[in-house]
């Protein structure tokens, strides 16, 4: 048995699928808890990108978007509810999408990026009915999804969950001839009950070993 799909956001033929998917699910959340306010930050220029690597600025935005966090929860006495987006920019340094659910000052806001050595903020206000059309302007750009190996493409607050999306038939079988001891209709049926059985999941290892 092999995988059909890779299931990664960097391959042409599995991207569309995800990207759909997760686009379905963000929009989801993001209509049921309200998060109408569509934040942009990104590292900062010319200086920086002398120094750091646009591989590098992936887990210093990470770390600076955390001390963002740290810094709303001191001054607004709250922890920030949103589902932030990791994307890579043409030329492959980090900015990140985020949608969140409070109005943030614009004031406490550059000054706040200035503290944290990032760059100019973005932040508008989105229909929260117009959310999947507001993000489908953003969400196709082939170049904004290489993105580091391991790094995740989406983060998000306590209390919301992104559901995975899972292909119903990301299996296919490797026929071996007859002749090599290994192949046999009968096993191959009995895998294939396993399959069916567990709606499109392969069996686990163990069972595979004693139907081969």
């Amino acid at each position: 048995l092999k995988r059909s799909h890779c299931g990664c956001y960097s391959c042409s033929n599995c991207r569309p699928r995800l990207q759909r998917q997760l686009l379905k699910h963000i929009v989801v959340l993001a209509e049921e808890h309200h998060l109408t306010r569509h934040l942009i930050i990104t590292v900062p220029g010319a200086e920086f990108r002398l120094r750091v690597s646009p591989d590098e600025s992936f887990s210093y935005a990470s770390a600076r978007f955390n001390d963002f966090r740290t810094l709303y929860k001191r001054k607004f006495n709250r922890n920030l509810q949103y589902i932030a987006l990791a994307r890579s920019q043409e030329t492959g340094y980090c900015h990140y999408h985020i949608l969140v659910g409070s109005f943030i000052p614009k004031d406490w806001l550059d000054q706040t990026m200035i503290a944290l050595k990032l760059g100019f903020p973005f932040i508008d206000y989105v229909d929260v009915h117009r959310i999947g059309a507001y993000l489908s302007k953003y969400w196709y750009k082939d170049h904004e999804w290489y993105i580091p190996k391991n790094k995740r493409h989406y983060s998000h607050s306590a209390g919301l969950n992104i559901d995975k999306f899972v292909s119903p038939d990301p299996w296919y079988y490797m026929r071996f001839s007859a002749d090599s001891n290994i192949y046999s209709p009968h096993s191959v049926d009995r895998v294939a009950g396993w399959i069916e059985h567990l709606s499109g999941y392969p069996p686990p290892y163990e069972y595979l070993v004693s139907a081969f």
